[in-house]
């Protein structure tokens, strides 16, 4: 089957798949380099994963953007490089996740009921909150049309 043939018809819903995508895609690096000005100001440590994942997330817009137009040809050996990418992101949302998940000593639900230093730790709390959530759902969708197309 070809890809083209999922954007009309009954398979319409992979379009709307991968048109969430796209918009996941775009929120990750802004919620990221949210999270890095707002961890400055609020004077909060972060670690290099922070960057390392902004600039690759920066990059996967490119990549998936350039991903989409190739399998619209219907060349089966391009997926994979769709798998691969997945993989590599799949291990950075892991390594990511690992290493980010308790820089700062507060709960990731971010409770109404915690001391807070300041409001704007309170602030970075949900922004971080935010963003992993936001970069396990966009993995997901990612994995979907891949599962999709093999």
């Amino acid at each position: 089957m070809k890809f083209k043939s999922y954007l009309s018809g009954e398979n319409s819903w992979l379009f709307c798949i991968i048109t969430t995508l796209f918009l996941m895609i775009i929120t990750c690096p802004i919620l990221q380099l949210v999270k890095i000005i707002i961890f400055n100001k609020a004077g909060l440590q972060l670690s290099w994963i922070n960057y390392v994942y902004l600039i690759f997330s920066i990059i996967l817009i490119a990549a998936v953007s350039c991903i989409a137009c190739t399998l619209l040809r219907d060349n089966p050996s391009d997926i994979v490089v769709v798998i691969i990418m997945y993989n590599t992101y799949f291990i950075i949302m892991s390594l990511y996740t690992t290493v980010t998940y308790k820089e700062i000593d507060i709960p990731l639900r971010c409770p109404e009921n915690y001391n807070y230093t300041s409001p704007l730790v309170k602030i970075a709390c949900q922004i971080r909150s935010a963003n992993l959530i936001f970069m396990w759902i966009t993995g997901v969708i990612l994995a979907s049309p891949i599962f999709c197309l093999c």
